[in-house]
């Protein structure tokens, strides 16, 4: 997996809560604070995010609850990230700006997680899938 290179993050960190809806209720959830992920929850990634190369995952999940890192329902699997889609906190296993890469994990995940899928995210927003194969191809 190749790291993809660092631009500068110019969004303000969120702190979920699920009781409460969030200024933004899609993306990336920041979570700058590293108790949180000591104390055992799931953290969004620590890598950064390039605004302009789309980053590729696998979704095996969605739930209405946070869930902690220690939850049976990853069945072991990690890195585990989370972002929020509205009410639902959704969550990702492995990160790469190659599809390619991704699509294999996700044929290896789906023996564990039936269903699971790509996303694409640019920027830390979820975005096209296609789009973001055509940006990642050049086109």
């Amino acid at each position: 997996m190749q790291p993809v290179p660092a631009q500068p993050d110019t969004k303000p960190a969120e702190t979920p809560d699920a009781t409460a809806p969030s200024e933004k209720s899609k993306g990336i959830l920041h979570t700058p604070d590293t108790s949180k992920e000591q104390a055992g929850e799931v953290s969004a990634p620590s890598e950064p995010v390039a605004e302009n190369h789309p980053v590729f995952k696998v979704q095996i999940l969605v739930s209405s609850t946070k869930l902690p890192a220690s939850s049976p329902r990853f069945k072991k699997q990690s890195p585990i990230d989370c972002y929020r889609d509205g009410n639902f906190y959704k969550y990702t296993c492995g990160s790469s700006a190659s599809y390619a890469e991704m699509r294999s994990k996700q044929k290896k995940l789906s023996v564990l997680f039936p269903g699971c899928f790509i996303v694409a995210f640019l920027g830390g927003e979820r975005i096209d899938l296609n789009a973001a194969r055509n940006m990642a191809k050049g086109k």
